[in-house]
């Protein structure tokens, strides 16, 4: 099942991979660790803008140590559903986050989003594309803590 897989990680500059992959009509995901999207929405929004002006849009983004979200309206980006998250109560930090491109169709599974602090914390989606039913996870973990 898994040798059709093409795993690659090359390094793109950002000229470069607009030209590679701009127009795909591949699904696309974007992960990054943001450490804290109130310290850098403003440079995720320019970011995306300008993949956007390139031909580059990403289908989901998957954000990790995204920290607390206490007005996720101001989190909104035009080409993107609501932000879905799931961030600590108790502790600083951590937490998780995905923006859903507003062409497609998807659901929360809360059962499957297994969320402790500190140790493991994920949101879990399925989501539509191509007439197909897909699972999407987005996690984070202390390794640390697992021990």
């Amino acid at each position: 099942i898994y040798r059709e897989i093409d795993i690659q990680s090359s390094y793109y500059s950002p000229d470069k991979f607009c030209e590679k992959f701009k127009n795909s009509k591949n699904i696309s995901v974007l992960s990054l660790n943001i450490q804290s999207i109130n310290a850098k929405f403003s440079s995720l929004s320019d970011l995306i803008h300008f993949w956007k002006e390139k031909g580059v849009i990403f289908d989901i983004i998957c954000l990790q140590e995204c920290y607390s979200i206490v007005i996720p309206s101001i989190f909104e980006i035009s080409l993107y559903h609501p932000i879905l998250f799931k961030t600590r109560t108790t502790f600083v930090g951590g937490g998780v986050a995905f923006y859903i491109n507003k062409s497609l169709n998807f659901s929360v599974l809360n059962e499957y989003s297994i969320f402790h602090e500190k140790i493991i914390e994920s949101l879990f989606i399925e989501l539509e594309f191509n007439n197909k039913k897909n699972l999407l996870l987005v996690i984070s973990t202390d390794p640390l803590a697992l021990g």
